[in-house]
């Protein structure tokens, strides 16, 4: 089974994660938020790494949109996964 989706699962959760802590953060100080860079992976999933923003600040409006695309990625994700799953078993059904 292609796992990819669980790599786009995990990138997801790290986005939720570094919206969390910007947005707990959003009035500290000198704070420079942190962001999420994707990339594809050579097995045909996603990576994902945390870097800082170059300027201190975050800002909550692109934080919002982080959650929301957080949320339909993962989303879209499990559902990927569920079907090869589905399929899987299909075809186990069938040659069994």
């Amino acid at each position: 089974m292609n796992l990819s989706p669980l790599s786009g699962m995990r990138a997801a959760d790290l986005l939720l994660t570094t919206t969390a802590d910007n947005t707990a953060n959003a009035d500290t100080p000198d704070y420079r938020a942190e962001q999420v860079d994707l990339a594809t992976a050579p097995d045909g999933g996603v990576s994902a790494s945390v870097s800082r923003a170059d300027a201190p600040g975050v800002d909550l409006i692109e934080q919002m949109t982080n959650l929301s695309v957080a949320s339909a990625v993962y989303t879209a994700n499990a559902r990927v996964l569920r079907a090869a799953m589905d399929n899987e078993r299909t075809l186990l059904d069938v040659l069994a």
